[in-house]
């Protein structure tokens, strides 16, 4: 038995890490004993992210309480696999700090439905995000494990993630690398595997009594963890791709944006995305910029390029000017180059085997709880089919696409009670416009879509 000790909150802590029937028998001893006093917290160390990879791979499994941590070299095999998997299965209840990851990696690479899991989880990461979603660049803690810890364990709380990338480094690997490559035994490695279960579970209470201080409901945090359940189940079926069609695209694209730079290379754009040679470009053709960056530079994003090519924001003509053929140029090699690398090419190398794009999707993201997703999936282009089509619905499915029609503006005209507004939206038909309507009240019926646009961001506004 390898038994590694540390000292969190003013008092020691043993990892134990079994290596022998005899050893796993004192962990059986222990779990048995560990589950009638609470939950256990459960951890698993692996070969990288990438959980549906054909190289990734389940190298240990732990579990823990605020005293004792197991970690179970599940890499090994035989005794300590079975242990492991049955181990799981007999949890009463059960911690983990960004659950919806361990969820998949036990049921890829253990065969542990996720389904088995989930009611009996609770996920640390989704208790500290109710309780302060900002981000440390934001004034908040985050929502990873280490720092949590040092804020509502340990302020010396153990951030052996540093002292792990310097014996990777050590070892001939990079950060990315080394978590294949480390020998499993390395007291280093064990040690940051077994502290990760002993502050997850001196974590949870200190969480929920803070979620308790706050008055936040628990059925916010039952809805959190549902979603987090669903997204995983979406995560682990992943989406189809048409191979046949990224492929090709992705080579379409990268010729448009050589075609596209070779036009500005013209104009004496050599690098379509150098600011300055775009704005001195501009400025020889006599177009007069006037907005800046917050460094004094002239802007020559793509909201100063548009009107310059006469494009709105949905890359249609809007028939106020003649397009300039270098704005033109610059947005259409860039937009190429950026559907390329950030889209086509990353369908390709993403796979899975069984040919699927399994995005990691984040319910609580954001501050505000907005969602993530990974793989360029949140930020798909909705101006053009090009990238959508190559996402495959089911085989005999069909894929929607569908919204809401304005229903920020139906919820302003309900809730400010804004007559004007209201009576459009219940006279106007099935094909009432809001922002027609309104560029209508102000400039007349000869109102142009250019003038929907503009009322458009004022509404909104």
């Amino acid at each position: 038995m390898i038994e590694l000790r540390h000292e969190i909150a003013g008092e020691t802590v043993t990892v134990h890490v079994p290596e022998t029937t005899e050893d796993l028998g004192e962990f059986w001893k222990w779990l048995y004993r560990a589950r009638e006093r609470g939950p256990i917290a459960v951890d698993t160390e692996t070969t990288g992210l990438e959980i549906f990879s054909p190289s990734f791979r389940l190298r240990t499994v732990q579990f823990g309480d605020e005293r004792d941590a197991w970690v179970i070299l599940y890499e090994r095999g035989g005794y300590h696999e079975s242990y492991a998997r049955d181990a799981l299965l007999r949890c009463r209840e059960i911690l983990i700090h960004n659950a919806s990851y361990d969820w998949l990696v036990l049921g890829q690479c253990a065969g542990i439905p996720m389904e088995d899991l989930t009611p009996w989880t609770t996920d640390t990461r989704i208790l500290a995000a109710l309780i302060d979603p900002r981000q440390p660049s934001e004034g908040g803690a985050g929502t990873a494990l280490k720092p949590l810890s040092a804020k509502w364990v340990d302020p010396a709380a153990p951030d052996t993630q540093g002292g792990l990338t310097k014996v990777f480094n050590s070892l001939g690997f990079t950060k990315e690398t080394g978590w294949a490559g480390i020998p499993l035994t390395h007291k280093t490695y064990l040690l940051y595997a077994g502290l990760d279960v002993i502050l997850t579970a001196r974590l949870a209470p200190v969480l929920r009594r803070e979620l308790d201080r706050l008055g936040v409901r628990p059925e916010l945090v039952t809805y959190e963890h549902e979603l987090a359940r669903l997204c995983a189940v979406m995560q682990r079926r992943g989406l189809l791709v048409d191979q046949d069609y990224a492929a090709p695209l992705a080579r379409r694209l990268a010729e448009e944006a050589e075609r596209f730079g070779a036009v500005a290379a013209r104009y004496g754009v050599v690098s379509v995305g150098s600011p300055a040679q775009v704005a001195e470009a501009l400025g020889a053709m006599g177009e007069t910029l006037t907005e800046r960056t917050d460094a004094g530079a002239l802007k020559v994003d793509k909201q100063v390029l548009l009107p310059l090519a006469d494009l709105d924001r949905d890359w249609q003509r809007i028939g106020a000017r003649e397009p300039n053929p270098l704005a033109y140029a610059v947005l259409r090699a860039k937009r190429a180059s950026k559907w390329g690398t950030s889209y086509a090419d990353r369908f390709m190398t993403k796979l899975s085997a069984a040919g699927r794009l399994h995005a990691v999707i984040s319910p609580l993201a954001a501050r505000t709880g907005r969602m993530s997703v990974t793989d360029g999936l949140h930020q798909l282009p909705s101006s053009d089919h090009v990238i959508r089509r190559a996402i495959l619905a089911e085989p005999g499915h069909v894929m929607i696409s569908t919204d809401f029609q304005a229903i920020e503006m139906r919820v302003l005209a309900a809730l400010a009670n804004v007559r004007r507004m209201k009576e459009g939206f219940l006279n106007g038909g099935e094909k009432f416009d809001i922002h027609t309507y309104t560029a209508q009240l102000i400039k007349g019926d000869a109102a142009t879509p250019k003038d929907r646009k503009v009322f458009k961001g004022a509404g909104f506004g």
